[in-house]
């Protein structure tokens, strides 16, 4: 990975006026949007690690791409920014990909941290 690909991980982890703003917005409905990103987190972090594992690409970016928008709306920054890179990665050798497993998964964890605070509050 060069520099520039992990300049995700300087991003902030949670802003709160992001959600805030998104839950005002949607007239209330901020709990019923990370109830429904939270109940898809964990399948799609385990197909983001397939994907990458199995040096699949295409598919790995799809994903990526499907997960940043959600993840922005309610102020993920730091999975935004991690998906927003994959989705941009450019063409290089599918074995790769692995390498960015455990950033995938610490990412995903650390948001879904995050989703089950917010729908306890």
């Amino acid at each position: 990975m060069t520099g520039d690909a992990a300049a995700w991980r300087s991003e902030e982890l949670f802003d709160r006026t992001l959600y805030e703003r998104l839950d005002e917005e949607t007239g209330g409905a901020g709990p019923e949007i990370v109830a429904t990103l939270l109940s898809v987190a964990s399948e799609r972090k385990l197909a983001m690690i397939a994907a990458a594992t199995e040096g699949k690409a295409d598919e790995l970016s799809r994903i990526a791409h499907t997960t940043k928008s959600g993840a922005r709306s309610v102020g993920l920054l730091r999975l935004f920014a991690l998906c927003d890179m994959i989705e941009h990665l450019p063409a290089g050798e599918p074995s790769d990909l692995a390498a960015y497993c455990p950033d995938i998964e610490r990412a995903f964890d650390e948001s879904i941290f995050i989703l089950q605070k917010l729908q306890r509050e």
